[in-house]
């Protein structure tokens, strides 16, 4: 699996289906006993205008995205997740049948990269 490959499946099985997954609990909460919080999103949300529930979708799919982004940076170890001068790195390795793939090999395309250059 190529970097631009992975890149593209998080965006299609995390990015685009999180705020909208959102979204549409915040439409319905689901479940017979939804959590507190969630109702009490849910009433703030569906009381919004049109416009001011097009505008929260918009904030939570840019707030998406640079989540998605940051973690990029953290698997491609440009965002540290260590304190101090002795950090332990990341390897994520892609393995199918016998062929094992680093996807996140610092010699080859950074992931973060490749997920703005999208």
């Amino acid at each position: 699996m190529k970097e631009s490959e992975f890149v593209a499946a998080i965006r299609l099985a995390v990015e685009k289906p999180a705020a909208q997954n959102c979204l549409e609990n915040y439409q319905d909460p689901p479940g017979r006993n939804p959590d507190a919080e969630l109702v009490q999103l849910s009433q703030w949300y569906t009381a919004l205008s049109e416009e001011d529930q097009s505008m929260v979708a918009r904030a939570m799919k840019d707030a998406v995205r640079a989540s998605v982004f940051g973690f990029f940076c953290v698997l491609d170890g440009v965002r540290p997740i260590e304190d101090g001068s002795d950090k332990g790195s990341l390897e994520l390795w892609h393995v199918k049948n016998e062929l094992r793939t680093r996807i996140n090999d610092p010699t080859r395309n950074l992931l973060h990269d490749e997920y703005k250059a999208e």
